[in-house]
This record gives structure tokens, C-alpha cells and sequence, in this order.
């Protein structure tokens, strides 16, 4: 039986292209448990904590963590029924853009704050993250520069070419691509200690509606 190993993150670990995700490759290592979700916050990311099964030896995490700033979905309410072609910018993305305008404006503040100090208590909580959950051996990571800013002592920052980048899907898709999910891989192939030999490299160029 494979040691359990529980993905918490945002989109990062919660999406659906390319269908070689990160998380696919780890399957060969792990039972894989993904409880990581679209568009989750960090505050969202820390209580799917609340999510895990009882300890047993050998599971571990591996927590992605999002941008400093970023406010829980919920708050924008009802999303329009049109896209409007550009799914990735907030406001327009939202029935209330004005609203949803206010809150990328908060967003924006938030994030200056957490670089500038003033959220230096949420970046102890989150070092205490590791000794509270010693027995996980966790691994941190992010794919926010701004996020890094602040934790880079503790937390490996994710830079790899996204669907975008490698023409998979949406133009607008800035999730790692087949590439990038497989540099992902190789990374925590090697953060986890992994024994086993990292596995090939695996592609398919299929594109696909975002959901």
C-alpha cells in the first residue's frame, strides 16, 4: 500500500488541464489526496487542514500556497453567465462589477500589507505550521511572487511555463502547463525524498473549455 499524500492549494491542485497534472506523476508514489480548491484563499488553504484523516506513519502534505492578497471568491457573488472572454480579471467576471472593483481594490491592499509588515503575525502562524505538523514532514510552496516575498525562508516559490506558455488550452490559462506541471514534479520528487526513480515525462495536447 502507497503512504498517503494530501495536496492542499488552490487552482494549482485543482485543475483540470493538462491531464498529466503534477499531482498525476505523484500517483506513482502516493495515493494522491487532493484537497486543494479553485480559487481558494490562504486563510480557505490553512482550513482545509480540517479536512485530513487521522495521522498515519508515513503520510505527508504539500500545502500551494496562493497570492497574499487574494480574498475568498464567496465575497464577489453571483458570477455573470457570460465570460465576457476574459475569465481571469474579477470585476467583470462578476454580476456586481462595482463591487467586485472594491474588492480587487482590497485585494491590492492586502497584498501591499503583508509584503510592508503589517500581516508579519500571519507569516508566524504560518512558520508554526511545521513544528504543529512535525509528523507530516510538510512542504511549502507558492506560485505568488508577493507571497514569497515575506516567507521565502521556508516556503519554495514555483516558476514554470503555464498552459499559456505552452499553448495548451486558453490563451489566458497561466496554470502550469504539461511542462510545468511535470518541473513541479521533478521538484517535489526531490523535496519529498522520494526513493523511487522520478518517472517520464508525459503529454497530450488536448484543449479544452475552461470550466
Amino acid at each position: 500500500m502507497k503512504p498517503r499524500l494530501f495536496c492542499l492549494g488552490d487552482s494549482f491542485v485543482d485543475w483540470p488541464i493538462p491531464k498529466y497534472h503534477w499531482t498525476y506523476y505523484l500517483s506513482n508514489h502516493y495515493e494522491v489526496i487532493k484537497l486543494g480548491k479553485l480559487g481558494a484563499d490562504n486563510y480557505s488553504i490553512i482550513f482545509q487542514l480540517g479536512l485530513l484523516d487521522d495521522y498515519v506513519d508515513g503520510d505527508r502534505i504539500v500545502i500551494m500556497f496562493t497570492d497574499a492578497g487574494r480574498l475568498p471568491r464567496r465575497y464577489y457573488g453571483e458570477r455573470k453567465e457570460q465570460y465576457l472572454n476574459i475569465p481571469y480579471k474579477s470585476p467583470p467576471f462578476y454580476k456586481d462589477g462595482k463591487f467586485a472593483e472594491k474588492l480587487d481594490y482590497l485585494r491590492s491592499v492586502e497584498g501591499d500589507n503583508w509584503v510592508n509588515g503589517v500581516r508579519e503575525n500571519d507569516i508566524k502562524f504560518l512558520k508554526k505550521l511545521q513544528i504543529w505538523l512535525d509528523k507530516y514532514k510538510p512542504i511549502y510552496l507558492t506560485w505568488s511572487e508577493q507571497f514569497h516575498q515575506s516567507t521565502a525562508d521556508f516556503v519554495t516559490l514555483i516558476q514554470v511555463t503555464s498552459n499559456a506558455d505552452e499553448k495548451n488550452g486558453e490563451a489566458l490559462d497561466f496554470h502550469p502547463g504539461p511542462m510545468g506541471c511535470y518541473e513541479i514534479y521533478k521538484t517535489l520528487h526531490n523535496l519529498l525524498t522520494i526513493n523511487d526513480s522520478i518517472v517520464e515525462f508525459e503529454y497530450e495536447h488536448k484543449k479544452k473549455d475552461i470550466l
